[in-house]
């Protein structure tokens, strides 16, 4: 490698048939990464005292019979069993204990507090026929990657 500096993140694409992913939050952050998973197999599970508008209309009509829906305060048994976890809380602390239980199982995990507290980094997606495109800007640049999102799904259209 030359003068480059080296990546800590390699794009890496999952199988997620089968999978059980556990979204702890129940806001508009939780929303647009549920909103994104959607597209994909998988099963989920929200947890959160407090579900949006968005979440619940999204249970109901794309993930009807893939999500359950917990409206409760987290506890570290409700990672039981899950391939993936999504720490999106909005308070910066609980999501760094939710991590901290999810590698503690095992489990990789995205806090979206922080990113130097997550296992990967949530790309933005473009899916078009058989093409899935993720984009980053290694965590730094979220307008930047935006930008590129659009200009990819216009391109693929």
């Amino acid at each position: 490698m030359s003068e480059e500096k080296l990546r800590k993140h390699f794009p890496l694409y999952v199988n997620m048939e089968g999978k059980r992913i556990s979204l702890i939050g129940g806001g508009h952050i939780a929303e647009r990464r549920l909103r994104i998973l959607a597209a994909f197999e998988g099963a989920f599970r929200v947890v959160a005292p407090d579900i949006c508008a968005g979440i619940r209309e999204l249970a109901e009509k794309e993930l009807s019979g893939r999500i359950v829906l917990a409206e409760k305060e987290y506890e570290p048994e409700d990672l039981d069993g899950s391939d993936i976890v999504l720490a999106c809380t909005g308070d910066p602390e609980l999501n760094a204990n939710i991590a901290s239980d999810a590698r503690r199982a095992g489990m990789p995990v995205n806090d979206c507090s922080h990113k130097e507290n997550s296992d990967f980094y949530f790309p933005g997606v473009v899916t078009s026929g058989n093409f899935i495109v993720g984009v980053t800007a290694d965590g730094e640049d979220h307008r930047a990657v935006a930008d590129l999102r659009a200009r990819i799904a216009d391109f693929l259209e």
